[in-house]
């Protein structure tokens, strides 16, 4: 069996949206003077690699912690655009990949936007799913879509509608997701789990793919 991890290690100085506070990590206890180690985490749900449940977007949608565990963990499938210059993801190049996503429970979309992480490139000009090719995606049964950049939906977006469509379809959305070019185009797992939070609107994650 072989383990990847996709996940950013959490630190106090990783991207994050201009209007959010960086995770703040302090130590809390040494074992020096306490016996013991111990550290004090304050995180937004929605920092680093971590994951959308639809009550993020939606006023009625699932929180994460009444989802059940299925929902984060299924058979994974990667599409690569890392080498296009669009900044929108059209319909007709997620369709060329129809095969592989209807085999799949989750699509990962690999675009090397992670090579920017904690750069202030990282948050502008990342490309996304267009409104078409997002609503095409709920034509399947999949559970969820993946990205190595922050967001699904462009920086400036007010109306957020790659956001609306996938999880308006009962689909989690798991962001700032990295190492996608070291991933098979099929044939593995992904995990998503989040943290069990009550009324979870989303949860840091740490995301791996499982292949046997």
């Amino acid at each position: 069996m072989k383990i990847t991890d996709l996940t950013h290690t959490i630190t106090d100085d990783i991207s994050v949206f201009s209007a959010t506070e960086h995770p703040k990590i302090t130590v809390a206890a040494e074992k020096e003077t306490d016996g013991y180690s111990q550290k004090h985490i304050s995180i937004y749900s929605h920092n680093g690699t971590h994951m959308d449940a639809p009550f993020h977007i939606l006023k009625n949608g699932l929180t994460a912690d009444d989802m059940p565990l299925e929902a984060f963990f299924g058979k994974g499938c990667v599409v690569d655009f890392s080498e296009g210059t669009e900044k929108e993801i059209s319909l007709e190049a997620i369709k060329s990949k129809e095969k592989e996503i209807r085999a799949s429970d989750f699509l990962l979309i690999h675009t090397g936007w992670d090579k920017k992480w904690k750069t202030d490139d990282y948050t502008v000009g990342f490309p996304v799913l267009s409104v078409e090719a997002a609503n095409y995606l709920t034509n399947f049964n999949l559970k969820g879509v993946g990205v190595d950049a922050i967001s699904v939906d462009t920086i400036d977006s007010s109306e957020m509608t790659v956001h609306h469509a996938l999880l308006g379809a009962g689909m989690i959305l798991v962001e700032n997701l990295t190492n996608l070019s070291a991933l098979p185009q099929s044939g593995f797992y992904f995990s998503s789990l989040p943290l069990k939070i009550k009324e979870a609107d989303g949860s840091p994650i740490r995301a791996v793919a499982i292949e046997w």
